[in-house]
Protein backbone atom coordinates (compact mmCIF):
# COMPACT_ATOMS: atom_id res chain seq x y z
CA UNK A 1 0.00 0.00 0.00
CA UNK A 2 1.85 3.23 -0.99
CA UNK A 3 1.25 6.07 1.77
CA UNK A 4 -1.01 8.75 0.63
CA UNK A 5 -0.98 11.87 2.21
CA UNK A 6 -3.48 13.83 3.97
CA UNK A 7 -5.25 16.68 1.70
CA UNK A 8 -7.42 18.56 4.21
CA UNK A 9 -10.36 20.59 2.60
CA UNK A 10 -8.91 23.90 3.74
CA UNK A 11 -5.72 25.34 4.56
CA UNK A 12 -5.32 24.48 8.64
CA UNK A 13 -4.29 28.30 9.49
CA UNK A 14 -7.42 30.89 9.47
CA UNK A 15 -10.37 28.85 8.20
CA UNK A 16 -13.58 31.00 8.73
CA UNK A 17 -16.17 29.37 10.95
CA UNK A 18 -17.97 27.24 8.34
CA UNK A 19 -14.72 25.82 6.65
CA UNK A 20 -13.93 24.99 10.15
CA UNK A 21 -17.37 22.80 11.28
CA UNK A 22 -16.78 21.39 7.11
CA UNK A 23 -12.84 20.53 8.08
CA UNK A 24 -14.04 18.59 11.52
CA UNK A 25 -16.64 16.41 9.47
CA UNK A 26 -13.57 15.55 7.42
CA UNK A 27 -11.20 15.24 10.12
CA UNK A 28 -13.56 12.63 12.11
CA UNK A 29 -14.49 10.70 9.18
CA UNK A 30 -10.62 10.41 8.32
CA UNK A 31 -9.47 8.43 11.41
CA UNK A 32 -9.43 5.56 10.21
CA UNK A 33 -7.83 5.46 7.08
CA UNK A 34 -5.03 8.06 8.52
CA UNK A 35 -4.06 5.29 11.01
CA UNK A 36 -4.28 2.39 8.81
CA UNK A 37 -1.79 4.73 6.29
CA UNK A 38 -0.09 5.26 9.29
CA UNK A 39 0.83 1.60 10.18
CA UNK A 40 1.21 0.56 6.46
CA UNK A 41 4.06 3.40 6.35
CA UNK A 42 5.72 2.32 9.78
CA UNK A 43 5.51 -1.74 8.69
CA UNK A 44 7.11 -1.06 5.51
CA UNK A 45 10.01 0.53 7.05
CA UNK A 46 13.32 -1.51 7.85
CA UNK A 47 13.08 -2.63 11.68
CA UNK A 48 9.33 -1.74 12.33
CA UNK A 49 7.60 -4.60 10.61
CA UNK A 50 6.00 -6.07 13.86
CA UNK A 51 4.63 -2.30 14.70
CA UNK A 52 0.73 -2.91 15.74
CA UNK A 53 -1.22 0.36 15.93
CA UNK A 54 -3.26 -0.88 19.10
CA UNK A 55 -3.12 2.55 20.62
CA UNK A 56 -1.13 1.09 23.63
CA UNK A 57 1.12 3.44 25.38
CA UNK A 58 3.49 0.50 24.85
CA UNK A 59 3.20 1.33 20.85
CA UNK A 60 4.53 4.56 21.41
CA UNK A 61 7.81 3.92 21.95
CA UNK A 62 8.88 2.05 18.52
CA UNK A 63 6.14 4.93 16.58
CA UNK A 64 8.70 7.21 18.55
CA UNK A 65 11.94 5.60 17.17
CA UNK A 66 9.59 5.45 13.70
CA UNK A 67 9.09 8.99 13.38
CA UNK A 68 12.68 10.13 14.83
CA UNK A 69 14.23 8.40 11.84
CA UNK A 70 11.86 10.12 9.06
CA UNK A 71 11.29 13.79 10.57
CA UNK A 72 13.51 15.43 6.88
CA UNK A 73 14.09 19.23 6.64
CA UNK A 74 14.30 21.40 3.92
CA UNK A 75 15.71 24.62 2.81
CA UNK A 76 13.12 27.77 3.58
CA UNK A 77 12.77 29.81 0.51
CA UNK A 78 12.59 33.86 0.80
CA UNK A 79 9.10 33.89 -0.65
CA UNK A 80 8.37 31.95 2.74
CA UNK A 81 10.41 34.01 4.86
CA UNK A 82 8.38 37.65 3.18
CA UNK A 83 5.28 35.70 4.15
CA UNK A 84 6.15 35.46 7.91
CA UNK A 85 7.26 39.24 8.51
CA UNK A 86 4.35 40.64 6.24
CA UNK A 87 2.07 38.83 8.49
CA UNK A 88 3.33 39.33 11.88
CA UNK A 89 3.84 42.55 13.89
CA UNK A 90 6.46 45.11 14.15
CA UNK A 91 8.51 43.50 16.83
CA UNK A 92 8.75 40.16 15.17
CA UNK A 93 10.69 41.48 12.51
CA UNK A 94 13.79 41.83 14.93
CA UNK A 95 13.59 37.80 15.16
CA UNK A 96 16.05 36.12 12.90
CA UNK A 97 14.25 32.91 11.29
CA UNK A 98 16.08 29.56 11.30
CA UNK A 99 17.05 29.09 7.39
CA UNK A 100 14.84 25.47 7.10
CA UNK A 101 12.02 24.01 8.22
CA UNK A 102 10.07 20.53 7.95
CA UNK A 103 9.34 19.19 4.48
CA UNK A 104 5.89 18.22 3.35
CA UNK A 105 5.82 14.76 3.69
CA UNK A 106 7.26 15.31 7.95
CA UNK A 107 4.12 17.07 8.07
CA UNK A 108 1.99 14.51 6.99
CA UNK A 109 3.62 12.19 9.00
CA UNK A 110 2.90 14.49 11.94
CA UNK A 111 -0.37 14.97 11.23
CA UNK A 112 -1.21 11.43 11.44
CA UNK A 113 1.00 11.17 14.27
CA UNK A 114 -1.04 13.19 15.36
CA UNK A 115 -4.68 11.64 15.21
CA UNK A 116 -2.63 8.51 16.74
CA UNK A 117 -2.01 10.10 19.75
CA UNK A 118 -4.87 11.56 20.28
CA UNK A 119 -6.82 7.96 19.63
CA UNK A 120 -4.20 6.71 22.13
CA UNK A 121 -5.36 9.19 24.82
CA UNK A 122 -8.78 8.10 24.25
CA UNK A 123 -8.40 4.62 24.54
CA UNK A 124 -6.52 4.78 27.91
CA UNK A 125 -8.77 7.54 29.39
CA UNK A 126 -12.57 6.18 27.70
CA UNK A 127 -14.62 9.26 28.52
CA UNK A 128 -12.79 12.32 26.49
CA UNK A 129 -13.19 12.77 22.25
CA UNK A 130 -12.52 15.18 19.57
CA UNK A 131 -14.51 18.42 19.69
CA UNK A 132 -13.33 21.61 17.31
CA UNK A 133 -12.12 24.33 19.60
CA UNK A 134 -14.56 27.23 18.73
CA UNK A 135 -13.80 29.29 21.70
CA UNK A 136 -10.29 32.05 22.25
CA UNK A 137 -10.08 32.76 19.16
CA UNK A 138 -6.22 33.93 19.75
CA UNK A 139 -5.67 30.71 21.03
CA UNK A 140 -3.05 28.82 18.34
CA UNK A 141 -5.56 25.51 18.64
CA UNK A 142 -8.25 27.82 17.40
CA UNK A 143 -10.82 25.88 14.78
CA UNK A 144 -8.20 22.84 15.21
CA UNK A 145 -9.83 19.59 16.78
CA UNK A 146 -8.19 19.10 20.00
CA UNK A 147 -9.35 16.65 22.94
CA UNK A 148 -10.94 18.56 26.18
CA UNK A 149 -11.57 16.90 29.61
CA UNK A 150 -14.01 19.21 31.79
CA UNK A 151 -11.91 21.32 33.85
CA UNK A 152 -8.64 20.35 32.59
CA UNK A 153 -6.18 21.68 30.00
CA UNK A 154 -6.83 20.88 26.25
CA UNK A 155 -4.80 18.74 24.00
CA UNK A 156 -4.27 19.57 20.81
CA UNK A 157 -2.05 16.65 19.20
CA UNK A 158 -1.25 18.11 15.72
CA UNK A 159 0.54 20.91 17.12
CA UNK A 160 2.17 18.37 19.95
CA UNK A 161 3.69 16.34 16.94
CA UNK A 162 4.59 19.45 14.56
CA UNK A 163 6.79 20.70 18.07
CA UNK A 164 8.04 17.40 18.58
CA UNK A 165 8.79 16.76 14.86
CA UNK A 166 11.37 20.49 15.35
CA UNK A 167 12.42 18.91 18.31
CA UNK A 168 13.79 16.01 16.59
CA UNK A 169 15.29 17.82 13.66
CA UNK A 170 16.97 20.62 16.17
CA UNK A 171 18.44 17.48 17.92
CA UNK A 172 17.01 18.44 21.50
CA UNK A 173 13.75 15.67 21.34
CA UNK A 174 14.69 12.28 20.81
CA UNK A 175 12.43 8.99 20.04
CA UNK A 176 12.00 8.43 23.89
CA UNK A 177 9.52 12.17 24.28
CA UNK A 178 6.63 10.44 22.53
CA UNK A 179 5.82 8.12 25.32
CA UNK A 180 6.82 11.03 28.09
CA UNK A 181 4.52 13.38 25.96
CA UNK A 182 1.72 10.96 27.12
CA UNK A 183 1.99 10.38 30.50
CA UNK A 184 2.37 14.54 30.71
CA UNK A 185 -1.31 14.66 28.35
CA UNK A 186 -2.99 11.69 30.37
CA UNK A 187 -2.09 13.96 33.81
CA UNK A 188 -2.99 17.06 31.72
CA UNK A 189 -6.74 15.78 30.71
CA UNK A 190 -7.34 13.69 33.46
CA UNK A 191 -5.62 15.12 37.02
CA UNK A 192 -4.41 11.73 37.49
CA UNK A 193 -0.75 10.22 36.66
CA UNK A 194 -1.10 6.95 34.21
CA UNK A 195 0.29 4.05 36.40
CA UNK A 196 -0.06 1.32 33.50
CA UNK A 197 0.39 0.38 29.48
Amino acid sequence: MKYEPPIPPYPLKDMSRNEAHHFFEWFLTQIPNRCEQLLQIVNSSKGFSTWKNDFSRDSLNPLGNWFSENVKIREITQTEIDEVYNSSPDWFHQVELEDWTLTNRTYSYAFDLGIYFGEALKYSIGDIDWILKTNSPSSVDYHLPILHHVGQLDCCPFHLMKIYAFGIARGSKGSEHLPVLFDIWYTNLTGQYQTST
